[in-house]
């Protein structure tokens, strides 16, 4: 998302290497303890590292190191913290409506809230697979998939209460970053060295398309004009309009890793990535706009809140997009 997920190194042990906002840090897992552990309590909460941001209307939630969730019901006037059941490094949100939020995270974790974030349970974990999940989405309250390092393709069909583990395509070393549903229902998902995988049958299948790119994509984006963009490592950028068969390059004019995209309320796209790096485009994806920030701070997600204004969040916390 860096990506607002970690990234794993293929030669590395599986234990919680990150790429965090484009550069390496080894995390260290404080879960694995006996009993019941919670979230840490962080006197400098929106100052503190944060890996994902999500939003619907004035509500957003930011979820971060050391089991960090804040939230927001003013479009960051305030934000509070909300305590969870884990001290693990906590990747990806998702708001599947204004009620139903999801949380992944390191020894894949996934954490559930039925009061639009307020209360959150643990409902998977599986430690000894030494698998963080990336992403987490639901096509309908039943049946949902997470995504993370060394394949891990986790599915449910009983709305979260139990989660099996499959193989997407047998490739299972590579790390699998985010998974979105298209325009006409298929999903996707992308990852390391160029990874892309399409489903038609919500699911069941997937088949490997052919990549524009052999580097990582930290993530994937379905915009206004039913077209389809994904992004990642060096600045590269590519949109299709017909499921994957064919790719259109746009020159965004960086190197930095992009590591995410928000479709903001005029239709126009908004990216961020590391060094503090945030570039806009209009919605014919016609012209790309580099917006100095006027700092270097490495941002690992992005969206808008319900007023307009556009929030990141990264290493440094939550950050104002200018």
């Amino acid at each position: 998302m860096f990506v607002n997920k970690v990234v794993l190194t293929a030669g590395s042990s599986r234990r919680s290497l990150r790429l965090v906002l484009a550069f390496f840090m080894l995390v260290t897992s404080s879960a694995h303890a006996t009993g019941h552990v919670f979230s840490e309590v962080f006197t400098n909460a929106t100052t503190s590292l944060l890996l994902d941001v999500a939003s619907t209307g004035n509500h957003m939630l930011a979820v971060g190191e050391r089991g960090l969730v804040i939230y927001t019901q003013d479009c960051g006037a305030q934000w509070k913290q909300v305590s969870v059941p884990t001290r693990e490094t906590l990747n990806a949100i998702y708001f599947y409506n204004e009620k139903q939020v999801w949380i992944t995270g390191h020894d894949s974790l996934i954490l559930q809230s039925k009061d639009g974030g307020q209360h959150w349970k643990k409902v998977h974990q599986d430690i000894k697979a030494e698998q963080p999940l990336f992403d987490i989405m639901f096509i309908n309250e039943k049946q949902g998939f997470a995504v993370g390092a060394y394949g891990a393709y986790l599915i449910t069909t009983d709305g979260g209460k139990t989660w099996k583990k499959k193989p997407v395509y047998g490739e299972d070393d590579f790390h699998l970053y985010t998974i979105t549903k298209m325009p006409k229902g298929e999903l996707l998902i992308t990852g390391e060295a160029g990874v892309i995988y399409l489903s038609v049958n919500q699911g069941a299948n997937w088949e490997r398309l052919k990549s524009p790119y052999e580097g990582t994509y930290f993530g994937n984006l379905t915009l206004q004009n039913g077209s389809f963009m994904i992004y990642g490592m060096r600045g590269n950028l590519f949109t299709t309009d017909d499921m994957g068969e064919h790719w259109k390059k746009i020159s965004t004019g960086t190197q930095v890793a992009l590591e995410s995209a928000a479709v903001l309320q005029d239709g126009s796209v908004i990216i961020v990535g590391a060094g503090g790096e945030v570039l806009k485009i209009d919605a014919a994806l016609r012209n790309v706009q580099n917006q100095k920030q006027g700092h270097r701070i490495h941002m690992s997600a992005v969206t808008q809140c319900g007023n307009g204004q556009v929030f990141a969040v990264g290493e440094k916390g939550v950050v104002k997009i200018k």
